[in-house]
C-alpha cells in the first residue's frame, strides 16, 4: 500500500492552523485533516491503517480522539503491562487507579471513574471494569503526552450529552432539540419545523448556503430522512464544513439502523456493555444485516462470559436478559 505523502511546508500550514484554531479540525480541509492525522501517527509511531484516531464534534469542535487500537498498539509496541490496581468507592462513583509500567522501566498511573445509579439493578462489576479500561488507556496516552479523549470517553460524552443509547439524534445535545425515533420533531414542540426554523434564526443567507451544497451532501441529509430546517440546524452547528457535517449525519444515520436492529441484538449488545465504536464497526463489517450481526455478538459473548445465549433469553427484556445471563453463569460454575 503506497504511504501517504505530504511536504514540510503543508503540514507546517497545516500546525500552525490547527494551533491558532485551539485544536479545532472544523476549517481544515480533506487532505489537510489527512496531514494532521499521519503527522499525528508518525509522531508516537503508529500505523494510520488501523484507525487508531477518530473524529468527533465536541460542542461544534471537530477533535481526534484515541480508539481503543491506538491504546492496544502502544502497550504492544511498547511493553506495557499493568503493575497495579486499585479500586475504592466514593459517594455513588467508583475509582480505579491504575499503574502501568513499559519494559523500560517508566511508570505512569491514571484513575478512572463511573457513576453508580442508584436504581437497585446495577452490574457494579461491569462499572468497576469500565473504570478499569478507563484508568489503563488514560495511563497509556499520558505515558506518551498524547493529549486528547479517549474512546470510552468520547462514549461518556455521548451518553450525557446525546443519549446516544436511546436510539437519540447524536448532533442534538439539548433535549429538547432531539428528534425522536420516527425523525419527528417532539409534541411539545408541536412537530412544526417553522418553530424549529425560528428557534435557529435561519436566514436567507443560511438558505442559499443550503442549496449550494454539493450533491454528496444533499444525498446524505436525504438518506438521514430529516426536514430542510433540521439539516440547516446541523449545518451551522458544524459551520457548514462540509467534512464536518458529513461526520454528523454519518453519526445520525449509524444511530437510525441501530435503532432499527432487533431486540435480541440490542439486548446482546447491552449485555456486553458495547462501546458504540466497535458496535458501529461490526454492523458496517457485516453490512448492517441483522442476522450476521448476531452471529458475531453471539461469538464475543461466548467469549466474554463463556457460555452461549439461549434463544429465549435473547427475547428477555434488558434487564431479565442480564439476569439470566448471571443464572446461567452460576449454573456453569456449579456444574
Amino acid at each position: 500500500m503506497k504511504k501517504f505523502k505530504y511536504k514540510k511546508n503543508e503540514l507546517n500550514e497545516v500546525l500552525d492552523k490547527v494551533i491558532e484554531l485551539n485544536g479545532d479540525l472544523t476549517n481544515l480541509n480533506d487532505r489537510e485533516r489527512k496531514i494532521y492525522y499521519y503527522y499525528m501517527c508518525d509522531k508516537i509511531g503508529l500505523d494510520p491503517e488501523t484507525r487508531p484516531f477518530g473524529y468527533f464534534n465536541l460542542d461544534g469542535k471537530v477533535i481526534l480522539y484515541a480508539t481503543k487500537a491506538c491504546s492496544d498498539q502502544l502497550r504492544y509496541k511498547h511493553g506495557i503491562s499493568t503493575k497495579n490496581l486499585e479500586v475504592y468507592f466514593h459517594n455513588n462513583i467508583v475509582y480505579c487507579k491504575a499503574t502501568i509500567v513499559d519494559k523500560e522501566g517508566r511508570e505512569e498511573t491514571a484513575i478512572g471513574a463511573e457513576i453508580l445509579e442508584n436504581d437497585g439493578k446495577l452490574n457494579v462489576a461491569d462499572k468497576i471494569m469500565k473504570a478499569e479500561t478507563k484508568a489503563k488507556r488514560r495511563a497509556t496516552l499520558s505515558m506518551f503526552a498524547i493529549g486528547m479523549l479517549d474512546e470510552t470517553e468520547i462514549y461518556s460524552i455521548q451518553n450525557k450529552n446525546y443519549e446516544s443509547n436511546n436510539g437519540s439524534n447524536p448532533v442534538f445535545s439539548n433535549k429538547t432539540d432531539k428528534i425522536d425515533e420516527n425523525h419527528n420533531l417532539p409534541k411539545s414542540e408541536n412537530q412544526k419545523n417553522e418553530i424549529l426554523k425560528e428557534k435557529i434564526n435561519i436566514r436567507d443567507e443560511d438558505l442559499e448556503k443550503f442549496k449550494s451544497l454539493p450533491e454528496n451532501l444533499k444525498e446524505k441529509i436525504k438518506e438521514a430522512n430529516i426536514s430542510q430546517e433540521e439539516a440547516i440546524y446541523i449545518c451551522k452547528k458544524n459551520n457548514w464544513s462540509e467534512r464536518a457535517i458529513i461526520i454528523a449525519l454519518d453519526k445520525l444515520i449509524q444511530n437510525i439502523k441501530i435503532n432499527r436492529l432487533p431486540d435480541e441484538v440490542k439486548n446482546l449488545v447491552k449485555s456486553l456493555q458495547m462501546i458504540r465504536g466497535d458496535l458501529v464497526r461490526i454492523c458496517e463489517g457485516n453490512k448492517w444485516d441483522s442476522n450476521l450481526i448476531k452471529s458475531e455478538l453471539i461469538k464475543i459473548f461466548k467469549r466474554t462470559y463463556g457460555v452461549e445465549p439461549t434463544d429465549e433469553m435473547l427475547k428477555f427484556e434488558p434487564e431479565k436478559f442480564k439476569d439470566e445471563v448471571k443464572k446461567l453463569i452460576e449454573s456453569k460454575q456449579r456444574g
